[in-house]
């Protein structure tokens, strides 16, 4: 392990940060970062899988997770805890070290009312987008709304439509 700590009190690091590694409270082992600049608590690890992370005051919470050595655009991924309370999975394939937004959750007190905005295309792998079942399912395009039957071009494919 890169902090090992065999009496519980600690290791302290300059900007007044401190990890308690394999400490325990009510006989659960932690890893705990506070910052005692702000009397809080930055990161913690609970022996019941639980990692937390708590970012500053007005500032988004981030982990990236950086593959193939992260030396090409393209090879990291942020999830980002937005402070306006929106979640963020964003990739640097643009420009390497860069984050752009691919899907961006924001929610609503009322779950229904929350939204999902996807950068790009979505593609549903098991053929199906169902819609409420108490309500109505609304597609909405400002300009043309196509739906393209057929895209292979073997003529295997129909379109059909019910009203009830």
């Amino acid at each position: 392990s890169l902090i090992k700590n065999t009496d519980n009190a600690g290791s302290n690091f300059a900007g007044g940060l401190t990890i308690h590694a394999n400490g325990s409270t009510a006989n659960h082992r932690f890893l705990q970062c506070y910052d005692y600049a702000t009397s809080k608590e930055k990161l913690l690890f609970t022996s019941d899988g639980t990692m937390t992370i708590t970012a500053h005051e007005a500032t988004a919470a981030t982990i990236k997770l950086q593959s193939d050595e992260n030396d090409d655009a393209g090879d990291s991924w942020a999830f980002i805890s937005n402070a306006d309370q929106t979640f963020t999975i964003a990739n640097d394939i643009a420009s390497a070290g860069t984050h752009v937004a691919m899907i961006t959750f924001t929610p609503h007190a009322t779950p229904a009312s929350s939204s999902v905005n996807i950068a790009g295309d979505l593609t549903v792998g098991g053929g199906d987008i169902i819609g409420p079942t108490d309500g109505s399912l609304t597609i909405k395009a400002d300009t043309d709304l196509i739906f393209q039957v057929d895209s292979d071009g073997d003529g295997a494919e129909t379109f059909q439509c019910r009203f009830r």
